[in-house]
């Protein structure tokens, strides 16, 4: 069979929606289709699992060892890990069940977290122990390879057709709340409980996670597999053959370009310049959880009415604008108000990129799909704070700030031309 027609006829079967003669469509797949909330809630238990195990390696690796670079370099496994192994994790969900590939990827997250105890508890020597923590964090970019692709491929199985759109938005909100909720626990549990405690609370939220998933079934795609470069080239060319997936992919990149320098350069800038203290640094970048909940909120309101290409862009351009503008803030308020707006409109643009490509992407092809746009998100919040940080060693925090955020701007406005189709697109 030639792969190139396949792909031509998933993209032109309307969006890729479970219909009859899909392999995940079906009896059983339907049964699930009641469990939206139990799958919701599942989401939100292993987000905040798993970032709080991310910021636990950084944070161990900063207290016990006192190393930045070991920190930097856990970093790196927890989420680098996820460019290399994310491609074959896409082809996996689009062979195998997703939610079982979910199940896996728990039991990836759990041997970390059951490492890192047992290195603590019972390995004195710190070379041992350093090179065991590496080991735990590695698994843990295991874990996040997979789990992202698979979860984002499995919701397509627990909610109607005409559901899609808005359940992605919810299921957009869910990692982030859980990124927000993370280091608040992680501070709590540790000071009441030390490491050996801190490090059982991860643990008892993914068990949670897998079992509110009881129940749920997406099939097993039983298409003969073909060569993984294969299926991997195939899912390349799904998106990049689909003009409203290739479109939404390249704002994706635009909008996530504002993650590095948030990252980069806010933080240092809180308390150089807006003038809080190291604590409240701490709480002023906590503030971008809730407005980015509150711009996919706006988002699932108005998603229906308004162009999805028109949106995104003046996402895009407004948070570039407003990150130029917060280089100038030298006041607490100003640069609340600023972070907050930037938080909207970054939920927003981001809400918009995820239920499209959610009720875009080929039934047959999800998984791939999934994948690809998971590992941009890794891949270009890690590149523009690589930017941001040179910028801001050769040019300071501020001009940086400022040039990243005319940049973004500036690449929103030069990718208009090739919106045409998704500026034309209202969603479903």
């Amino acid at each position: 069979m030639n792969p190139d027609a396949s792909i031509v006829r998933a993209i032109a079967n309307d969006g890729g929606m479970d219909r009859p003669g899909d392999p995940r469509s079906g009896e059983s797949t339907a049964r699930s289709r009641d469990r939206t909330a139990s799958f919701l809630v599942s989401c939100l238990l292993s987000a905040t699992a798993a970032h709080f195990i991310n910021f636990s390696v950084i944070l161990y690796a900063q207290e016990v060892f006192g190393s930045n670079l070991l920190a930097g370099v856990g970093f790196a496994l927890c989420f680098g890990t996820p460019v290399v192994f994310g491609w074959y994790a896409g082809v996996i969900c689009d062979r195998r069940s997703p939610i079982k590939i979910v199940h896996a990827a728990h039991l990836a997250f759990i041997a970390a977290v059951t490492g890192l105890g047992m290195a603590d508890r019972w390995i004195h020597d710190l070379d041992w122990r350093t090179s065991m923590m590496m080991a735990c964090a590695f698994l843990v970019g295991i874990g996040w390879s997979f789990v992202a692709p698979g979860r984002m491929t499995a919701l397509a199985s627990v909610t109607t057709p005409d559901k899609l759109q808005k359940v992605s938005m919810v299921y957009n909100l869910m990692p982030i709340i859980g990124f927000g909720l993370a280091p608040a626990l992680l501070a709590a549990v540790q000071s009441a409980f030390g490491w050996q405690g801190t490090l059982v609370l991860p643990f008892v939220l993914f068990v949670a996670s897998s079992a509110l998933l009881y129940g749920i079934y997406t099939p097993s795609n039983h298409e003969q597999a073909k060569p993984l470069l294969e299926d991997i080239l195939a899912g390349i060319h799904t998106v990049t053959r689909s003009p409203l997936l290739r479109q939404t992919m390249m704002g994706a990149i635009i909008i996530l370009m504002v993650v590095g320098p948030l990252q980069v350069l806010v933080l240092k800038m809180a308390r150089t310049q807006f003038g809080f203290s190291e604590m409240g640094s701490g709480s002023f970048m906590m503030i971008l959880a809730p407005s980015i909940v509150v711009g996919g909120v706006l988002c699932m309101i108005v998603a229906k009415h308004w162009s999805h290409g028109k949106v995104l862009t003046f996402a895009i351009i407004i948070v570039g604008m407003l990150l130029a503008a917060m280089s100038g803030a030298h006041d607490r308020s100003s640069a609340i108000g600023l972070l907050f707006m930037i938080g909207v409109a970054s939920g927003f643009g981001s809400s918009i990129v995820s239920s499209t490509i959610q009720t875009q992407a080929p039934t047959a092809f999800r998984g791939r799909v999934m994948s690809i746009y998971g590992i941009t998100t890794q891949v270009m919040p890690a590149l523009s704070g690589l930017v941001a940080g040179i910028l801001s060693h050769s040019l300071g925090e501020p001009a940086a700030m400022m040039i990243c955020g005319i940049a973004i701007a500036a690449f929103g406005l030069l990718n208009v031309p090739w919106t045409r189709e998704l500026r034309a697109f209202r969603g479903s």
